[in-house]
């Protein structure tokens, strides 16, 4: 074992890296490189030109920030949530903003990205020995159906709010909103520290990776499966494949210890999520107990990021596919160039540009990237950080006029799709009478037909006649307009945009419904998750996988801070930072 980080990871400040490390690591990115992004661009000239030909996504789109000295902006049309994964943007998104926004102003869920892919695609492709290529080209898929679709479209009713895992191209999918230039849409987004958001990535990626192991996944269709879900589609098959190798040697030594002398006196430590209390524990005499026995041999606890059970970080934050959908990805989804953005292939190539320059230590690219991505930030609605989230959801409330006093609406997307499904059998109502008016109307005229042909043959002109064929014309008026009216689109009912429609039953508030929001997801939820971690991850002993940050070696801190230099320089001018370039974080940390 190397050395050990000396402080926990929550700080922003870092450990500085001596220069030999930080060389010995760009020697590293640059093989990795030639290997993850061969036939791409390579020189700083046409690395910037192709940044050049990179569209502004944010151009024409976003609406104005408010300047106190300035007049209010005009009302945003749209509000977008740039859910950039594992900076709390559950709690922005659903718990606080779906809160405020009523049921049928909230677009439908549209967190499958790249769903359409094979789950099995990048494992597959790394077992044929085609890992780096899979990695580079990315096994997502580019998102072609628009994200502002919402429950009442049919009805003429747009939704007004959706937040989504994509990249800022899909900006682009946005429908225009009349015929005006811009289209006045709300961005807005939260950063995280780059190296607590990969460390993050790593453990949500494991413990997901091994609900799906012992328990597969329900494929009712009814919910998006985590692993549908970019950037998780990329790597829970690999984790969840590579911990199924594990497992199986792991059975395979548990078979061992059974007969053997040791298990008998190995006494491993668990520990309880819920209470935090610890026990003793012999895998072999199935025994527990509150304090080890006389001649107990108490084995040391596994290394939580470095132990036969699971990928240890020191590999995960090395994969080719980690690169193209974690490192440096703030800024790849702030410039829309992750790899499902709708500029698929250019977006490729300055990824590959940004590594190359970054680790050469040419910060020209880097910089000029880092600019861009600056740009955007700075002309986004709201941005919000993770270490200052109170702070940052005041400031998100103000930036929208909102209250955590204002009543609530659930949050909970049923409401939404309660809506959708009865505007569905509302058509299906619609579609069945059109058929059926259709029928009455065609038999209706094979009877008007009979009759002016028998009228014709009988040279018959009694009144009776003539009154039935009069009432078969005033019928066949009457089909013609129900028909027309049918033939009309559907319009919402009353109920489906009130203000009651979706609200508490007990008129709750915004700030109610998210505390219970967070209690859910982080007392109840997580803690199931984590329980049945310890449960089910366990070596052959009986020993768990216990996350403590500060036993991180100093060298993969070191890695994961140099792969995210721009990622770094971006969080720092969020933060405010006026020295927030690449140089600067190289310079800083070779000091």
């Amino acid at each position: 074992m190397g050395r050990k980080a000396s402080r926990l990871l929550a700080s922003s400040s870092r450990p500085l890296v001596s220069s030999r490390l930080v060389a010995a690591a760009a020697v590293f990115f640059l093989v990795l490189v030639v290997g993850t992004t061969e036939g791409t661009t390579t020189t700083t000239e046409e690395c910037l030109k192709r940044l050049d030909d990179l569209p502004n996504f944010a151009e024409g789109r976003l609406v104005e920030r408010g300047e106190p000295s300035s007049p209010p902006p005009p009302n945003p049309n749209f509000y977008f949530f740039l859910h950039i994964p594992r900076v709390a943007g559950r709690t922005l998104n659903f718990c606080l903003m779906k809160g405020i926004f009523p049921p049928y102003q909230r677009c439908l869920s549209s967190y499958g990205e790249g769903k359409s892919g094979s789950r099995t695609r990048s494992v597959r492709w790394r077992q044929d020995g085609q890992g780096d290529a899979a990695a580079s080209a990315g096994a997502s898929d580019v998102r072609h159906n628009p994200i502002d679709v919402g429950a009442l479209d049919p009805v003429g009713h747009r939704c007004s709010f959706q937040g989504t895992h994509d990249d800022l191209s899909v900006l682009e999918t946005i429908r225009p909103f009349g015929q005006d230039d811009g289209q006045n849409l709300a961005v807005f987004t939260q950063l995280r520290d780059p190296v607590d958001r990969a460390l993050s990535a790593y453990e949500f990626t494991v413990r997901t990776a091994s609900r799906y192991l012992y328990k597969p996944k329900k494929t009712d269709g009814r919910r998006t499966s985590t692993d549908d879900v970019w950037p998780w589609i990329e790597l829970i098959p690999i984790v969840e494949e590579d911990m199924r190798r594990r497992k199986q040697k792991t059975r395979e030594r548990e078979k061992l210890l059974v007969d053997s002398e040791d298990g008998a006196h190995a006494w491993s430590v668990q520990y309880n999520a819920t209470s935090k209390d610890i026990v003793y524990y012999n895998r072999v005499s199935n025994e527990t107990a509150g304090a080890p026995p006389p001649g107990a041999n108490v084995l040391p606890d596994l290394d939580p990021y470095d132990n036969p059970l699971v990928m240890p970080l020191s590999e995960f934050v090395r994969l080719p596919e980690v690169h193209h959908v974690i490192h440096n990805n703030q800024v790849y989804q702030v410039l829309g160039i992750t790899n499902i953005s709708r500029e698929h292939g250019l977006s490729k190539e300055l990824r590959g540009c940004a590594m190359d320059t970054s680790f050469e230590g040419d910060y020209a690219f880097g910089e000029a990237i880092l600019d861009r991505a600056k740009g955007v930030l700075d002309g986004m609605w709201h941005v919000s950080l993770f270490e200052d989230l109170d702070a940052s959801i005041a400031g998100l409330l103000e930036a929208g006029g909102w209250d955590f006093n204002q009543l609530a609406y659930k949050n909970g997307e049923r409401w939404v799709e309660n809506l959708r499904v009865a505007v569905q059998k509302k058509e299906e109502e619609r579609r069945e009478r059109l058929v059926e008016l259709e029928d009455d109307l065609e038999s209706l005229l094979a009877s008007k037909l009979e009759q002016q042909n028998r009228r014709a043959s009988e040279d018959s002109s009694d009144d009776l006649a003539v009154k039935e064929l009069r009432d078969i014309e005033r019928e066949e008026e009457r089909l013609m307009e129900e028909l027309r009216k049918a033939g009309e689109p559907i319009k919402a009912e009353e109920a489906w945009l009130s203000d009651e429609y979706g609200m508490p039953p007990d008129k709750a508030t915004v700030k109610m419904v998210y505390d219970q929001c967070i209690d859910r997801a982080r007392s109840k939820k997580e803690m199931k998750h984590k329980i049945k971690f310890l449960q089910k991850v366990q070596d052959e002993y009986g020993r768990q996988i216990v996350y403590k940050r500060h036993l991180i070696d100093e060298e993969v801190i070191d890695y994961i801070e140099k792969a995210n230099v721009l990622d770094r320089a971006l969080y720092m001018h969020a933060r405010g930072e006026e020295d927030a370039t690449c140089k600067s974080v190289i310079d800083t940390r070779v000091e």
